[in-house]
């Protein structure tokens, strides 16, 4: 009886909060995680504009401290659309191991790409000096730009 009760209890949690978690995760198709291969490609385009933004923040301006720290928010945005496109990509990736004997090299190597775009993305907001944070930004664009030739 306590099982069923908790059964119906995590059912009723469920279908009442999945709209409040469909709402917060919005309304734009790219502040979310998608095996749709254009949202994949617009979500790296983006993440690139920002890197790039950033790279040049630094490279201009390095010695300001507002510079620096605006160069760190660009990069926390690249960040976060290189991890909803990785997430897209490790959902493709999973649907290609249900349905298909093999993956596709090329989303796995595009994975592979972002994954190292993003760490390096990492290193712009996490690195203290701006000589790191100038070569982070230039390894995280080199790889975003290989990723998008892989799509």
């Amino acid at each position: 009886m306590n099982l069923v009760r908790a059964l119906l209890v995590s059912v009723l949690v469920a279908t009442t909060l999945s709209p409040a978690v469909s709402h917060a995760q919005g309304s734009d198709p790219l502040q979310r995680i998608s095996a749709d291969m254009t949202i994949i490609r617009s979500q790296l385009e983006l993440a690139l504009r920002y890197d790039r933004m950033a790279l040049q923040m630094l490279v201009e301006n390095g010695s300001s401290p507002d510079a620096v720290e605006e160069a760190r928010r660009l990069a926390t945005q690249a960040y976060v659309m290189a991890r909803f496109a990785m997430g897209g990509l490790e959902m493709k990736l999973e649907g290609q191991k249900t349905f298909r004997r093999f993956k596709d090299p090329l989303v796995e190597m595009t994975r592979d790409k972002v994954v190292g775009a993003w760490n390096s993305t990492r290193g712009i907001i996490e690195s203290g000096g701006v000589e790191a944070q100038i070569q982070y930004g230039q390894r995280a664009i080199e790889r975003l730009e290989a990723a998008l030739l892989l799509i």
